[in-house]
């Protein structure tokens, strides 16, 4: 096929960058332990609710800045979160200001230790796994 033939991607480079972090993120995740539970079945999970699990967002809930839904059994529900590899200051503060007017939680990790934890580097699956903690400790 031409280079000119080729079907077009209409995705940006860093709508696919983000794409494959969030691969990986639930790639990582599965090697902790934690279920990736398919869109539609979400609502109607059936299974025993005693374990963290991850569903991935819609289209449509990506464009609102939700990329996952992440179940935590200790509240039974699911939570909207952003994944981010941003250190922009600027976007991260309003990733935070609009986490504040939402409630879509923002869990912010490197770039490197997503890549590192899909290929089971203990160390970079201990800090995502502390990042996942932080997120849905409970305050006070």
């Amino acid at each position: 096929m031409a280079k000119n033939d080729e079907p077009k991607s209409w995705l940006s480079s860093e709508d696919l960058f983000g794409k494959e972090m969030e691969d990986k993120f639930v790639v990582a995740l599965g090697k902790l332990g934690v279920p990736e539970v398919l869109r539609q079945l979400k609502d109607n999970d059936t299974r025993e609710k005693k374990s963290f699990a991850i569903s991935r967002a819609t289209e449509e809930e990506d464009k609102d800045g939700i990329d996952f839904w992440f179940y935590v059994p200790r509240d039974k529900n699911w939570f909207p979160i952003d994944l981010t590899t941003t250190n922009n200051p600027d976007k991260l503060s309003t990733k935070k200001a609009k986490e504040r007017r939402t409630g879509v939680k923002i869990l912010r990790l490197d770039q490197k230790t997503i890549d590192l934890a899909s290929k089971g580097g203990e160390n970079y699956l201990e800090q995502i796994s502390l990042a996942v903690g932080a997120l849905f400790a409970k305050e006070g």
